[in-house]
């Protein structure tokens, strides 16, 4: 018998630019773990690559990449036209996109099917890093965009609920989920990467990572930790953002020690006990869970999303902006079962968190929007 021939998928990823983020390190996730068998992938960026891009792990891939080049003020119509000639010729069956600029132009492509993965509830997110008429507009445009996509797919049922209820748009929902093989390549030991980066073997570390913005809190996290200046307790913030150069500057805690951007985040992970993120607004935080994935318990603040991790009766869940809160649990945390803590951790994150399983289920997605075409 003659074997039938089956029609590969065509996917076009539409990303700013492949610049290190939560967001891109989903695409990365979805598209390693795809079957290039069935799936014909290419990526295409907005703007030309800076400092911090992941284009290298992506060319590893074996998959097609492209960009425009363009400024971030040149108008979506005219980006759209540019966009719309790469998906003719590429025959491109679904574009999945992800970002601001990205979902607006996706919302207004023809001819083919869109997802976009929505990472952020743009009434919180928006508001908060670009003030209230700004970030309103922002809200505005984006909530608009994503109600022309065709499947709108958010990144955790608590932004999928909220979508929702705020705005009466219906979203599916696939939570993110992290490479477990690439958090766990390290054959070095806690201790051995303590004396590496200069931290003293008999102080308990406290992680803290990501961007230093109002979003994610980190004076609460400050003011916590002034109750332990003179403990075995030790805070290391690893990012930079808007308030870096602040908070450097008034901390006079020699038990809280900022690093900024390091190339070797994992290292720093391992070295550590505990994290802590006391967000006031997340879609699904990779950062929670690649510490988590790690074996760090983390003490989270009591959103929606941190609870959709960890659970609603997790121990370790503290009000937001409750520095007293905050410092309670990390004393009682201190005291609890470690190792405990940490199998939960890394069990939680593999069985329900893994790269491997979104990528299935956005795979699934993709011929659910393609049934004409054979899985």
């Amino acid at each position: 018998m003659n074997k039938r021939i089956v029609k590969k998928i065509n996917i076009l990823y539409l990303v700013s630019t492949l610049k290190r983020s939560g967001p891109i390190n989903i695409v990365y996730g979805i598209i390693k773990k795809l079957n290039l068998k069935k799936f014909n992938v290419h990526i295409l960026t907005l703007s030309k690559e800076e400092n911090g891009s992941m284009i290298e792990l992506f060319e590893k891939l074996n998959i097609k990449i492209l960009t425009l080049n363009l400024s971030r003020i040149q108008g979506v119509l005219k980006n759209r036209g540019k966009v719309q000639l790469i998906v003719n010729h590429y025959k491109i069956d679904i574009v999945h996109s992800h970002g601001f600029r990205a979902d607006k132009i996706n919302s207004i492509l023809q001819y083919v099917k869109s997802i976009s993965t929505i990472h952020n509830f743009p009434g919180e997110d928006y508001l908060m890093k670009f003030g209230k008429v700004k970030g309103r507009i922002m809200e505005i445009n984006h909530t608009n965009a994503i109600k022309k996509i065709s499947m709108p797919i958010s990144c955790s049922k608590s932004i999928s609920e909220k979508f929702n209820s705020k705005y009466g748009i219906k979203t599916d929902y696939i939570q993110n989920g992290i490479d477990i093989g690439f958090f766990n390549n390290s054959n070095k030991s806690k201790n051995e990467l303590k004396k590496e980066l200069g931290l003293q073997l008999d102080k308990i570390v406290f992680i803290v990572s990501g961007s230093l913005i109002a979003r994610k809190d980190p004076y609460t996290i400050m003011k916590a930790f002034d109750q332990f200046e003179d403990s075995d307790c030790f805070l290391i913030f690893i990012g930079s953002g808007d308030l870096y150069n602040e908070l450097v500057e008034i901390n006079k805690n020699k038990n809280i020690k900022f690093y900024g951007k390091v190339s070797n985040i994992i290292d720093y992970l391992i070295a550590s006990d505990f994290y802590i993120s006391t967000s006031i607004s997340e879609g699904l935080p990779n950062s929670v869970l690649e510490a988590m994935s790690l074996g760090l318990p983390p003490i989270l603040s009591n959103i929606p999303s941190h609870k959709e991790i960890v659970g609603e009766n997790y121990d370790y869940l503290i009000k937001i902006y409750d520095f007293d809160d905050l410092a309670y649990r990390i004393k009682k945390i201190t005291n609890d079962d470690y190792d405990k803590l940490s199998i939960e951790s890394i069990k939680t994150v593999k069985e329900n968190f893994t790269s491997t399983l979104m990528s299935k289920k956005y795979k699934e997605k993709y011929i659910a929007l393609c049934q004409n075409l054979e899985n």
